[in-house]
């Protein structure tokens, strides 16, 4: 099959044939119509996050199970599917917990794995980690929410334990923020305000489920919130920027 691979790191990646995934007991083997490309992507080309080399990336995907294993019950051939960025093993007691993305034996395609940049790509523990597809969704979709979705669901919704009333402060409007905005807003009917560093990403945010956008390079820094004063229990801000890079020593 046809995949996208890159020998080393920074090298320039190659559209080149490639072995057929192998089908684990536990797993599923799908058929990939569509997927993402993302920042950690990058990360892992570039070396931050090591990876086995040569290394197929892609972890945001959707597509059709081509083959199941033995010991798979709920998928089938044919069943349209997406897979979360992180998959868990199904058994352990995060797992069981809902909480597979720091479940021990995890595996991730395009980390711990061949990726989805490729015709197909084997996923683990399929009756745990496959998400069904309605007929409403389409695989561009569906691969387009891929770890921005997850990542932004559980910060409003689990952590943040949002309640109708609160203000939701979404900072940092790129990927993860605009999805903490969709899902934050409607997830509790909560009014939400957005801070960015780039205005043209406000505009999208603010007319989903924004009350106010601000920027933030031209606001001054606040430790209160401006719209509620900081108030205990009345806004939950979630911080979806990226962090400055470290300052280098000059002497070194």
């Amino acid at each position: 099959m046809k995949a996208v691979v890159y020998s080393g790191y920074r090298e320039l990646p190659v559209v080149t044939d490639v072995p057929e995934p192998a089908c684990p007991a536990g797993g599923a083997v799908v058929e990939v119509r569509a997927t993402g490309v993302c920042r950690s992507d990058w990360h892992s080309w570039q070396g931050h996050d090591p990876v086995a080399l040569p290394n197929i990336p892609g972890h945001e995907l959707a597509g059709v199970v081509a083959s199941v294993g033995p010991a798979v019950t709920r998928w089938r051939p044919g069943d349209r599917v997406t897979v979360p960025f992180v998959c868990g093993c199904g058994t352990c007691a995060y797992c069981l917990a809902g909480d597979a993305q720091v479940c021990p034996h995890r595996t991730q395609p395009g980390f711990t794995g061949p990726g989805s940049f490729a015709e197909r790509v084997a996923i683990h523990a399929a009756d745990a980690n496959l998400v069904g597809l309605p007929e409403s969704v389409d695989f561009v979709t569906a691969a387009s929410h891929g770890c921005r979705f997850a990542t932004a669901f559980r910060a409003p919704t689990v952590h943040g334990r949002l309640m109708r009333g609160d203000w939701l402060a979404v900072h940092g409007c790129g990927g993860v923020g605009l999805y903490a905005v969709m899902i934050g807003g409607p997830a509790s009917s909560a009014p939400t305000s957005s801070t960015t560093r780039r205005p043209s990403r406000s505009s999208p945010a603010a007319a989903r489920t924004c009350r106010s956008t601000r920027s933030a390079r031209r606001s001054p820094p606040s430790t209160r919130c401006g719209r509620c004063g900081g108030a205990a229990g009345t806004c939950r801000p979630v911080s979806c920027s990226a962090p400055p890079p470290p300052r280098r020593c000059p002497w070194t």
